[in-house]
């Protein structure tokens, strides 16, 4: 991702300094809840969806799970975000809100089968067989991704070097591995191609994710700063708002992404 503003197009100094830093401080600190918040919806809509999905004879799970809705559920989430993905930060923040939010809610959706380990039923126990996923795992996955977060964020957020470039070469290796990834589904599964058939294939996409999502968390943390001094240049806290709310998707997205990633490598399912 990229704007047309600067890292930082504007320097403070003397006692205006104070007052900018704890400006910035309350961003990010609203960036961060925002992000928060959202993962906190989307693992309680998640786990709401599953539990249901998977009770004994349930039509919600054949629904989701055993019929073409599930790839409109699948795909809903990245749609939604490349409709709305660049557009958020120019929206009114209620509006902001609103993309969030159901952002938030329809990746539940998307990701309700994570949780079939935590759902006594048989089908449900059958699917955490087959997938590899497990309390553990999930919980290793999880703890790492948010390990790698926290370190690259912090990074991004206290380098003076200049991550645009970094930022340009993530998004276009994220890129190519989402190709990749539907082209492992349609030349792979569906027309059984060998050379997109087979572990090493999921592993070398799932490693240029992992990359990938590490970079795009640096430099949008560092693209942020940017954002916040811009809206602080023109008085505008609607503005500030609406970038943070943006910029707690963007992570949102980059942390989940990298999440599902070492998710798929700690499983073993290759």
């Amino acid at each position: 991702m990229s704007n047309n503003f600067d890292n930082d197009p504007i320097r403070y100094g003397n006692a205006s300094n104070a007052a900018v830093d704890a400006g910035l401080r309350t961003f990010f600190r609203s960036v961060y809840n925002y992000m928060i918040a959202g993962l906190a919806v989307t693992g309680i809509v998640g786990f709401v969806v599953a539990y249901f999905a998977f009770q004994d004879g349930s039509v919600l799970g054949q629904i989701l799970y055993g019929s073409p809705v599930r790839w409109v559920v699948m795909l809903a989430p990245l749609g939604l975000s490349l409709i709305f993905g660049g557009r958020i930060y120019t929206m009114k923040p209620s509006s902001a809100q609103a993309v969030f939010w159901a952002f938030s809610a329809l990746m539940g959706v998307s990701l309700s089968f994570i949780m079939a380990f935590a759902i006594s039923s048989v089908g449900a126990q059958q699917l955490a067989n087959a997938t590899g996923y497990s309390g553990p795992v999930v919980l290793k996955a999880f703890l790492s991704a948010s390990l790698g977060f926290g370190i690259l964020s912090l990074f991004g957020y206290t380098t003076n070097r200049d991550l645009s470039g970094i930022g340009s070469i993530a998004m276009a290796g994220l890129i190519a591995a989402i190709i990749a990834s539907f082209a492992q589904i349609l030349l792979g599964n569906v027309m059984g191609i060998g050379i997109f058939q087979g572990g090493l294939f999921d592993i070398i996409i799932s490693v240029v994710i992992i990359a990938a999502s590490l970079g795009l968390i640096a430099f949008t943390t560092q693209n942020l700063k940017g954002l916040y001094y811009h809206a602080a240049q023109q008085g505008d806290a609607d503005l500030a708002k609406s970038y943070a709310i943006g910029g707690a998707l963007s992570l949102y997205i980059n942390f989940i992404n990298l999440f599902l990633s070492l998710l798929r490598l700690f499983s073993g399912r290759n």
